[in-house]
């Protein structure tokens, strides 16, 4: 479960936590979707909560030459799977 705080933040960084672009996010600050301020300078200020990072998926993709070799696409499919979910390092 996630919980979000309202945080203040600058429209691109909004844009960027909730995966859009920052003409999206400009839309919904003209649309009224989105709550905030623009300074003088014409940076606009969000007060809306920062809804949580995108969650990412992957796509694994394996093939062989002919079914005879199907042990083997089933034997690379488990080690690109393995080497996804290993810890990476820093």
């Amino acid at each position: 479960m996630f919980v979000w705080y309202p945080c203040v933040m600058k429209l691109s960084q909004y844009a960027r936590h909730a995966g859009v672009r920052s003409a999206t996010a400009w839309r919904w600050f003209k649309a009224g979707l989105l709550t905030g301020d623009q300074t003088a300078t014409g940076t606009i200020i969000t007060e809306t909560p920062a809804p949580p990072p995108v969650a990412q998926r992957v796509a694994i993709y394996a093939r062989v030459s002919s079914a005879e070799h199907r042990e083997n696409l089933e034997r690379q499919t488990q080690r690109v799977i393995a080497d996804l979910q290993a810890p990476t390092e820093a």
